[in-house]
């Protein structure tokens, strides 16, 4: 079979020599190529429509939160949660936890993963000391010791929304 009479399901996952000549990185091959023809016209169409099939990013799902939006949920006398987003989706949830002096948290099995970074302040599970700038990462089925934060805290959380904040 010659290139000419390539049949149409061919046409549609196969690249010719003269395709494959136009989509390579040497410029010269372009001199071998009639960019006009209907086979090069063919090429063209297919590219465009899997870049039209493409999904364009949801720029309306971008989402800012500033220091003064949101609303802090008091959990008790010493900690409190500032919801960031909540991806039903996938079931998980971000938020920030400001922790005063003095507050203490029970210790808690993990029904998800937990990514945990202290922003500010220190914050403690037993004998793990964690201060501003450090990450702690809770896999799913993990469990914490009492935590404690002697001098206040504020972590950033992205875990599982069904993960309740244990106090």
């Amino acid at each position: 079979m010659n290139k000419d009479n390539h049949s149409t399901r061919e046409m549609d996952t196969a690249l010719s020599d003269e395709e494959l000549l136009l989509l390579s990185s040497e410029p010269a091959a372009l001199d071998t190529v009639d960019i006009n023809s209907s086979r090069m016209q063919s090429l063209r169409a297919r590219v465009m429509s899997q870049v039209d099939e493409q999904p364009l990013p949801d720029l309306g799902k971008l989402i800012t939160v500033k220091t003064d939006d949101g609303d802090w949920q008091q959990l008790n006398d010493k900690i409190s949660k500032k919801t960031l987003y909540i991806d039903e989706q996938k079931g998980q949830e971000a938020f920030l936890l400001r922790i005063k002096p003095g507050a203490e948290a029970e210790p808690h099995q993990h029904s998800s993963d937990e990514h945990c970074i202290v922003l500010e302040g220190s914050f403690s599970f037993g004998d793990l000391h964690l201060h501003a700038g450090d990450y702690h990462f809770a896999p799913k089925g993990s469990w914490h010791t009492k935590a404690h934060s002697v001098s206040g805290a504020l972590l950033y959380i992205q875990t599982g929304i069904e993960q309740q904040v244990s106090l």
